[in-house]
């Protein structure tokens, strides 16, 4: 069981962290403050069970976690490992002061679109990184839970475990994403998702920040949600707000247009509109 004071050890050197709080859970596992014994915090992600589902989400995060490792805006992996003894797969990355989840919980008031900018050209900048991966990922889970923040206003992605790599020549992934009111839709009529879904969870991520709110509550019944989301209301709040918060709530509000050929058609292309702002 876990619980603060434990040791995870990695049993290839025997490096070895205390786990000191818990930061977050999930389905499958938990996320962990922890100190190693030679020094420095980290996060730790524990997956806590044996079974081939387990092992693929924590295979997946592990494979893109490599190839997109470097970048500024992508939360930094340290060391992954299995922990026999215990039955664990462990991911070792970089510790965040917390989340845009968080940081909404704390502030209760909405972010200016000076800071909104900020945040999203960081994150657009991100998802064009692994959007133009050799094979392209999907991160398929672009969340305010998912968004965090370190010092100097720099803000990371994190969590590639629904995450999807796209091989040869399809542009699109079938499969499940992020929460039900942040569901792309494309997703709900066409059955699939796309590079461009991300853009468009992305978009209502920045939406939140600028209403401290969430666009469609939680709190709304499934089918009142793919309702609102086919009605576009996130887009309209958007642009409801370009005459008090200007083109970054425009830009916003092509991220969430409903149909693919009026959205963004790339990370890219949001960013370089974005930044002009």
């Amino acid at each position: 069981m876990l619980q603060q004071g434990s040791w995870i050890i990695k049993p290839q050197d025997q490096t070895r962290y205390q786990l000191e709080r818990k930061l977050g859970e999930g389905a499958f596992g938990e996320v962990w403050k922890a100190r190693a014994l030679y020094g420095g915090s980290f996060a730790v992600k524990i997956l806590k069970k044996f079974t081939p589902s387990v092992f693929e989400t924590w295979n997946n995060e592990v494979l893109i976690g490599l190839q997109a490792n470097y970048h500024p805006h992508i939360v930094h992996m340290f060391d992954y490992f299995c922990d026999m003894q215990y039955s664990y797969y462990v991911i070792i990355m970089e510790l965040a002061n917390g989340s845009l989840e968080s940081s909404l919980a704390t502030l209760q008031r909405a972010f200016s679109p000076g800071q909104v900018k900020r945040i999203g050209c960081q994150i657009l900048s991100a998802l064009d990184k692994l959007h133009n991966l050799p094979g392209p990922v999907l991160h398929r889970d672009v969340s305010v839970k998912n968004i965090l923040h370190f010092n100097n206003g720099v803000y990371k992605l994190a969590d590639f475990g629904i995450s999807r790599q796209l091989k040869g020549v399809s542009p699109i992934s079938v499969g499940k994403t992020c929460l039900q009111n942040m569901v792309p839709p494309e997703l709900i009529s066409l059955g699939y998702t796309s590079t461009q879904s991300d853009i468009y969870q992305l978009g209502f991520v920045l939406l939140t920040l600028l209403l401290n709110r969430t666009p469609i509550g939680l709190d709304c019944s499934p089918e009142q949600i793919r309702i609102l989301i086919g009605e576009g209301q996130p887009r309209q709040l958007a642009e409801q707000l370009v005459g008090t918060h200007g083109k970054v709530a425009d830009c916003v509000s092509v991220m969430l247009r409903r149909r693919l050929e009026w959205r963004y058609q790339s990370a890219r292309e949001a960013l370089a509109a974005l930044s002009q702002c």
